[in-house]
């Protein structure tokens, strides 16, 4: 599957990740958010550079994100995301 543009959001996360070099390939990554600008495109995208993603929303909670290498946060709430959700290193 393509998408058939892709949001900015999105594209800028990739691009940072691509500029920094940073190797997805194999790692955790964790979306917060499905919508579809930011969350679901951001998803995909992290898929296919080789990254095992999971996407969490209000319905999941986000239990579990502190396993990830990478989180992407893109639910539009403030506070969400605290220190304890977040992997060391």
């Amino acid at each position: 599957d393509e998408l058939s543009f892709t949001p900015a959001t999105a594209a800028a996360i990739i691009d940072l990740i691509n500029y920094y070099k940073i190797d997805l390939n194999g790692k955790k990554a964790a979306v917060i958010g499905r919508s579809y600008l930011v969350g679901k495109p951001t998803a995909f995208l992290l898929k296919k550079l080789g990254a095992m993603v999971s996407t969490y929303n209000k319905n999941t909670g986000i239990k579990g994100v502190e396993s990830a290498d990478l989180l992407v946060s893109a639910a539009g709430q403030p506070d969400l995301v605290k220190k304890e959700n977040i992997k060391d290193g």
